[in-house]
C-alpha cells in the first residue's frame, strides 16, 4: 500500500513545471546581475494542485465504495435494528466526507481563479496523470 502511494505522489510531483529564472545580464544559469532568481506562483502551485487532484478522486472512489459498504452492511442487518442504524451512520459519513471534498474542490477553484493560476490539471485529471505516468516512464527509460 505505501509503494502504491509513493508511485502516485511520484507520478503527481514528477511533471512539475520548469522554475523561470529573471532575466540577467549574461550570467549563467539564468541569474540576474543582482544576484537573485524569481519564482511565479504557478510553479510552487502546480505540484500542490496535481497532489490535490489526486487526493479528490480518491475521496471520489472513497465516498463510491463507502455507499457500496453501507448497502452491504443494510442487506446484511436483516430487520435488525442496530445493523440499520449502522447502515445509515455509514451512508451519513460518506455523504459528509463527499461534501467536505466538494467543498474543498469548490475552495480550490475559487482561490485558483482569484490569483489566476493554471486548473486544467483539476479539469482534465486523465491528461495530468497522462503526462505524469509518460515523463515518468521516459524518466525511467521503460
Amino acid at each position: 500500500m505505501k509503494l502504491i502511494f509513493f508511485a502516485i505522489l511520484l507520478v503527481a510531483v514528477l511533471p512539475v513545471s520548469s522554475v523561470s529564472y529573471a532575466a540577467g545580464g549574461g550570467g549563467t544559469g539564468g541569474v540576474g546581475s543582482s544576484g537573485d532568481s524569481s519564482y511565479e506562483l504557478s510553479d510552487i502551485a502546480d505540484p500542490i494542485i496535481r497532489i490535490f487532484n489526486i487526493l479528490v478522486l480518491a475521496g471520489g472512489l472513497v465516498f463510491i465504495m463507502m455507499i457500496f459498504y453501507s448497502a452491504y452492511k443494510y442487506s446484511l442487518a436483516q430487520g435488525d435494528p442496530k445493523g440499520i442504524v449502522g447502515a445509515k451512520e455509514t451512508l451519513n459519513y460518506a455523504i459528509y466526507g463527499f461534501i467536505v471534498t466538494v467543498g474543498a474542490f469548490a475552495m480550490i477553484k475559487i482561490i485558483a481563479g482569484i490569483f489566476h493560476l493554471d486548473t486544467a490539471i483539476i479539469e482534465d485529471p486523465g491528461g495530468a496523470s497522462k503526462s505524469g505516468i509518460q515523463q515518468f516512464m521516459d524518466f525511467m527509460k521503460l
